[in-house]
């Protein structure tokens, strides 16, 4: 059997309390209610239903949502092919190595710290690992680099993407990163940035450092709900 590439459960602490409390709710609403105890029982079942709906939702994005959020991304990108592409705070990959497909005489820079709570498995051998089951590993450069910090030239990238990274970021670190991926992005590139919060910062950031900002709403099947930003350098 061919081996796929994994891309991992996002804030997988976060999925698996919840359906922990929901399955240990659950279990205590059913004992609840042989004991005869109807008004625990239905308290429990409550309780149960408030753990295992946005368990489920946080499934549902891991399965499908996270994909269909990051096609939106790259769609929204109007590519040639050789782009010089920058992936803030990559994980396993998915947004990254999404891009590299899309530019096959490209270059994608896939740059994180690799915290572990952020995503299941997080960490550089895993999205060079994926990058090679993907067939995109010779375009693909992953390291270890601060958002903050960013280590390309000035106007050196084409196309800079990031997903569920600047909100684990303070308000003075999410402002220099913001300013950091206007820094690197060329005349005529393109900037599409997804998070949890503090988007509405993120297009006043962008606009302040010289770019138009092209579309600020929200990210369908998303869980927690997202909301994005796509702006551009002009000429």
């Amino acid at each position: 059997m061919t081996s796929r590439a994994s891309y991992g459960v996002d804030g997988w602490p976060y999925v698996l309390g919840l359906a922990g409390s929901g399955a240990l709710t659950s279990l205590g609403a059913v004992l609840a209610a042989r004991a005869g105890r109807g008004r625990w029982a239905g308290a429990l079942a409550v309780a149960a239903a408030g753990a295992l709906v946005p368990a489920g939702l946080g499934v549902d994005y891991v399965r499908s949502g996270k994909l269909l959020l990051r096609d939106r991304l790259l769609d929204a990108v109007t590519w040639r092919g050789d782009e010089v592409v920058l992936d803030v705070g990559s994980g396993a990959g998915l947004l990254g190595l999404g891009a590299a497909r899309r530019v096959p005489r490209g270059r994608v820079h896939c740059v994180d710290l690799w915290v572990g709570t952020d995503l299941s498995g997080n960490g550089v051998d895993r999205l060079r690992r994926n990058a090679r089951l993907e067939g995109v590993a010779d375009r693909v450069d992953a390291r270890t680099v601060d958002a903050r910090e960013l280590d390309l030239p000035d106007r050196s990238v084409d196309v800079v993407l990031s997903s569920l990274c600047l909100h684990n970021i303070d308000d003075a670190g999410r402002r220099r990163a913001a300013g950091e991926m206007a820094r690197v992005l060329a005349p005529g590139g393109t900037v599409a940035v997804s998070d949890l919060a503090g988007t509405d910062d993120l297009a006043a950031w962008f606009t302040a450092d010289g770019l138009r900002v092209l579309r600020h709403e929200r990210v369908p099947r998303t869980f927690p709900p997202q909301r994005w930003v796509l702006a551009e350098r002009p000429r």
